[in-house]
């Protein structure tokens, strides 16, 4: 039983830590695709040319939020094999907000220097 739980525990926290390098990776990469082109547009319809493409993925932010997003990913999966689905799935949803407070740390941080 007790093992049960610490499993349980470590697959939560796990799965948390997960949720934060998706989130970190999100902001990361939204973060190179508009530094690309400053004329970028997220809405609707629009597309990135695959010109585009090819540079932002050579972009450092990209990569660092790539490798976030594999590190997330492998976290999520270890969490996976220590407790079940239902336990691990609903503490991924919690990328979501915390990238919207990352991406608030960040847009008030860029606003202080200018």
């Amino acid at each position: 039983m007790i093992e049960s739980l610490a499993g349980s525990g470590l697959a939560i926290a796990l799965a948390l830590l997960g949720a934060v390098c998706f989130a970190g990776a999100a902001v990361l990469q939204h973060g190179a695709v508009a530094a690309a082109d400053p004329t970028y547009d997220d809405r609707p319809g629009k597309a990135i040319s695959l010109r585009g493409l090819g540079e932002i993925a050579r972009r450092p932010g990209w990569l660092a939020g790539l490798a976030l997003a594999a590190g997330g990913s492998g976290l999520h999966a270890v969490a996976l094999v220590l407790a079940p689905l239902s336990v691990v799935q609903p503490l991924g949803v919690l990328a979501v907000p915390i990238a919207v407070l990352l991406t608030a740390v960040r847009t008030s941080r860029a606003r202080c220097r200018a």
